[in-house]
């Protein structure tokens, strides 16, 4: 069959009773062009072509076993719409390569419009939640003085494509570890790799501050980015972490409010020295408070994990203990996905990845201040046990989650109440083994 292009690509509607009817440049009355049609199972469809059928014939991710899921890790799967996925995969990034900026716009509006039409069709309010984000690094720069080329593209299937803006920033040595994992109010902190300066930027207009500096270069310094309802302001974390003579760790806490843009000591320390290792301690923005997952290290597995709260209007820290029931100190736990995460406006935390599920905990705090934990499984699409950065995020005003591991072609949308998975490529250019971030805005 021959290959679609997607600068001109096929039109579809949908059907009574789920079908599509395309309509192609050289399409006949009855929807079928000269060599093309959808009806034979056998024929291979490249282009947007290949996205509507798998639309047609199962986007849904079907619930496997572990036997069976055992068996698709072992010998690359034998579902016939995985197989077809990956070669939609393949052909859509070799025509991908082949445009234009212009014209690789228009597919990614016209993805978006897809992907609006298939979440319609299954249910799904696309009105109520922010836009997605996609962060990656063009170009990483190899040291300290070379420049950094960030891409930030923003879409929501209510609005379509929102922006495509880059960010060339002056402080090279990027990693995927200095890309932010949310956004606060529409805001990105993106720091060095050093984390010895960070400025603020709107990825939807590009606006980006001046690099702003942290005071004590000397120590090693873990920022975190917040809003104080309030104040009604934007303010950045900075905690610093140094060893003494004795070989103790000293800890320092400054505040810096964005457009006040000063500096300011605070009396609170963390109760729990954070010192070393901060990517076990990645901060999390939720509800006017910043929180930490202190996990215990191969030299102290008898301590048990707990969450470092700080209240960005009292400027106050607080030790939660997790309970033995959320993460059962005894069992080894496989590498975690996700520190954090934010589910019905509470802090989660992630247990671990078993077979086909994670198991998310939320908290909240109710009377004297005790806390009540809730339990929720989630199915996870197949091949993903045990995937690193993971995004795990509940789409706002909806029971729905969207899931995205940095190494992926597309995103999950996720029912809550159905426990279904409905899959969509989104940005087509991503190449092999290249990292990208996907969070709300």
């Amino acid at each position: 069959m021959k290959k679609t292009e997607l600068g001109s690509p096929p039109k579809f509607r949908f059907m009574e009773g789920g079908g599509f009817r395309i309509s192609s440049p050289n399409a006949t009355e009855d929807g079928r062009s000269d060599s093309d049609h959808l009806d034979n199972e056998e024929e291979a469809v490249d282009g947007v072509c290949d996205l509507v059928k798998l639309l047609e014939i199962g986007s849904k991710v079907r619930k496997r076993n572990f036997p069976d899921w055992c068996e698709e890790v072992r010998y690359g799967g034998s579902d016939p719409v995985d197989s077809m996925w990956e070669d939609w995969v393949g052909s859509s990034g070799e025509l991908w390569e082949q445009k234009n900026e212009e014209e690789q716009r228009k597919d990614l509006e016209i993805r978006w419009t897809y992907l609006k039409d298939l979440l319609n069709r299954e249910g799904v309010d696309t009105s109520n939640h922010r836009p997605l984000l996609s962060m990656r690094i063009i170009d990483y720069g190899k040291k300290e003085s070379d420049e950094g080329i960030l891409e930030f593209k923003i879409g929501s299937p209510d609005k379509g494509l929102v922006s495509i803006n880059k960010l060339v920033l002056d402080r090279g040595g990027y990693s995927r570890w200095t890309l932010p994992r949310q956004s606060v109010n529409g805001l990105l902190c993106l720091r060095t790799s050093r984390n010895d300066a960070f400025l603020i930027y709107n990825p939807i207009t590009g606006e980006k501050s001046p690099w702003v500096e942290i005071k004590n270069k000397q120590a090693r310094n873990q920022i975190a980015f917040g809003f104080d309802k309030l104040s009604n302001e934007h303010k950045v974390i900075c905690i610093s972490s140094s060893k003494s003579g004795n070989n103790r760790v000293k800890e320092v806490v400054e505040v810096f409010t964005v457009g006040k843009n000063t500096w300011r000591r605070i009396d609170a320390v963390p109760p729990i020295a954070l010192g070393e290792g901060y990517e076990e301690k990645v901060p999390y923005y939720v509800d006017g408070c910043i929180y930490r997952r202190i996990r215990p290290d191969v030299f102290h597995p008898w301590v048990r994990e707990r969450i470092l709260r700080f209240d960005i209007a009292t400027e106050k820290f607080r030790i939660i203990p997790i309970p033995d029931f959320v993460v059962d100190p005894e069992r080894y736990k496989f590498s975690q996905t996700v520190e954090l995460t934010e589910l019905d406006g509470c802090i989660a935390v992630l247990n671990w990845i078993r077979e086909l599920k994670i198991i998310l905990w939320k908290f909240r705090e109710v009377a004297d201040g005790n806390i009540e934990w809730i339990e929720e499984v989630i199915d996870i699409p197949p091949h993903w046990n045990g995937k690193y950065d993971m995004s795990i995020e509940a789409l706002t005003g909806t029971r729905q989650i969207f899931l995205h591991y940095e190494d992926t072609d597309g995103i999950f949308y996720y029912n809550r109440n159905t426990r279904e998975s409905l899959r969509f490529p989104i940005w087509p250019d991503r190449a092999e083994f290249e990292w990208e971030r996907f969070i709300q805005v």
